[in-house]
């Protein structure tokens, strides 16, 4: 069975307008951000790809600092791709932001709830839901380059362990572990002094010892507001 487990743009008219208004902004300063979101997902089987889901939705993120450097990130994400398949996801992150020049290394731990559903035909049914629904635990490192005041590229690796349980109607659920890693990018531009503007990208794979699992794309064009 399968088991579930976030690039380049132009902004130069936003950029000659904004300078006198920009900030500079890292991610040691506190944001919220809401993203609308595409997500196509693979559903695979001893490493192949059997169904493919496409969905569209929206998804949230924050930096809320705790202590000096130290900051908590909750983030949601919420797609559907019509009546056959939805996507739910929960995550909180504790991050240590620690700054070098015009890097900044994040490294981060944190915990996230996934639930998956879709739509199968299996036997004598011709629709039958197939559900999952996951608890992964995390370790990651981002990293951000301040080309410019008002100019930044964030790169993140994380990698992943997932506990799933995977229930057919009808037919019965299963629990295994799966792991794999979340690889994202995104380019990000100021456009007034506590507004910006960003473009992103990420991947993520998760197989459990048989090769079963899912492998996710996505892409976000996200609205920030710093505080």
């Amino acid at each position: 069975m399968p088991i579930a487990p976030s690039f380049l743009y132009s902004f130069f008219f936003w950029i000659i307008l904004s300078l006198p208004l920009l900030a500079d902004h890292s991610v040691c300063c506190g944001r919220v951000e809401l993203a609308p979101a595409y997500v196509h997902i693979d559903m695979l089987e001893f490493g192949k790809t059997g169904a493919r889901l496409d969905m569209g939705g929206l998804r949230g993120d924050a930096n809320l600092l705790l202590w000096e450097c130290l900051s908590v990130k909750p983030g949601f994400l919420l797609a559907s791709g019509g009546s056959d398949h939805n996507i739910a996801a929960a995550s909180l992150a504790l991050g240590q932001c620690l700054p070098l020049g015009k890097l900044v290394f994040v490294p981060e731990i944190g915990i996230t709830y996934n639930y998956l559903a879709t739509t199968i035909s299996f036997g004598p049914y011709s629709k039958l839901w197939e559900r999952f629904r996951s608890i992964s635990y995390l370790i990651g490192l981002s990293t951000t380059y301040t080309f410019c005041v008002g100019t930044r590229a964030y790169a993140l690796f994380q990698y992943a362990w997932s506990y799933t349980t995977t229930q057919i109607e009808k037919i019965g659920q299963d629990k295994s572990w799966a792991s794999g890693p979340i690889i994202a990018g995104m380019i990000e531009q100021d456009i007034a002094k506590e507004w910006s503007l960003n473009l992103g990208a990420g991947y993520n794979l998760s197989l459990n010892e048989q090769r079963f699992g899912l492998r996710g794309y996505g892409v976000k064009l996200g609205v920030v507001y710093w505080f």
